[in-house]
């Protein structure tokens, strides 16, 4: 068995949004940068992060299951994880915006609230202000809710032959489907001001991938490269043919690509003046590329 933990412990302060999307914004006040410093948008406190890897004890050389039905069915598996929390992300109380600047409100009370989703902090500890007047709540001052999930693999190397070899893998992501939460709705003018409406993090996810994921993986990678091809054949064959005078009869290229061929021709040969066809072939079937006009 193998693990590895990691944890940090960060501060980090600006008087600067992360971001033009970030819930800080701009100062209200450009002539006092200093009064809109507090933490980064991207201020974590506190991070842990550890993972492992082990081997199933199960088949051959292990403590259990070491011959027969059992090792061949149980043996060879190995399961892994990764488990990842933090503290919440920083957020302002803000009473709405004006020209590209972010407004706050001023704190008159304990702004604590019963940490829930209906009601993460006190709304009314924040009291507007007059237009023009600059409120003194601090920027990026609250935490929204901390984030905690947990990965885990299970997964089974299948020898083919010699040279070929399969994996029989299950992923199972946020495998307690904890609900983790985003930060709460901060304007104290809006309706739902407190509550929290949007997630940090998907419900439980699980996927499987194996012989049949790897084939169907394959089938895709070879269809599009196939796709491609035919388009940049095609393209050669359209920008170089612009007109032609009279073809009474189609003119059929090879390609060193035995499998396809480009079939150029008149859609009305009787008249001799119709637009200029370029037909892909494969097989017996072929796929119409384009048009040009004489």
């Amino acid at each position: 068995m193998c693990t590895r933990a990691a944890s940090a412990w960060i501060v980090g302060l600006s008087t600067a949004a992360g971001s033009n999307a970030a819930s800080s914004g701009r100062p209200q006040n450009t002539n006092d940068i200093e009064g809109w410093e507090g933490p980064s948008d991207f201020d974590i406190r506190h991070r842990f992060v550890t993972n492992f890897v082990a081997e199933l004890p199960f088949g051959e050389g292990k403590p259990f299951a070491q011959s027969g039905v059992g090792a061949a069915v149980l043996g060879g598996w190995t399961v892994s994880g990764i488990f990842t929390g933090r503290t919440g992300r920083p957020y302002t109380v803000t009473q709405g915006s004006l020209e590209g600047a972010t407004w706050v409100p001023n704190l008159v009370g304990d702004p604590d609230g019963n940490g829930t989703v209906d009601s993460w902090f006190n709304a009314a500890a924040f009291q507007r202000v007059a237009a023009g007047t600059f409120g003194n709540a601090g920027r990026n001052s609250l935490r929204g809710p901390g984030y905690m999930t947990f990965d885990m693999t299970l997964q089974r190397r299948i020898a083919l032959t010699s040279r070929v070899s399969t994996t029989l893998r299950w992923d199972v992501f946020n495998l307690f489907d904890r609900a983790n939460f985003g930060n709460p709705n901060a304007d104290i003018t809006g309706n739902n001001v407190g509550t929290i409406s949007t997630l940090a993090g998907d419900p439980r996810l699980m996927q499987k991938a194996g012989l049949e994921a790897d084939i169907a993986r394959l089938e895709r990678l070879r269809a599009a490269h196939l796709d491609d091809q035919h388009a940049i054949l095609a393209n050669v064959f359209e920008t170089k043919l612009l007109k032609i005078g009279r073809l009474f009869d189609p003119v059929e290229i090879d390609m060193p690509d035995r499998r396809r061929q480009f079939v150029i021709g008149l859609d009305d040969r009787e008249a001799g003046t119709g637009h200029l066809s370029l037909m892909a072939k494969r097989g017996e079937h072929a796929a119409h590329h384009g048009r040009l006009a004489r």
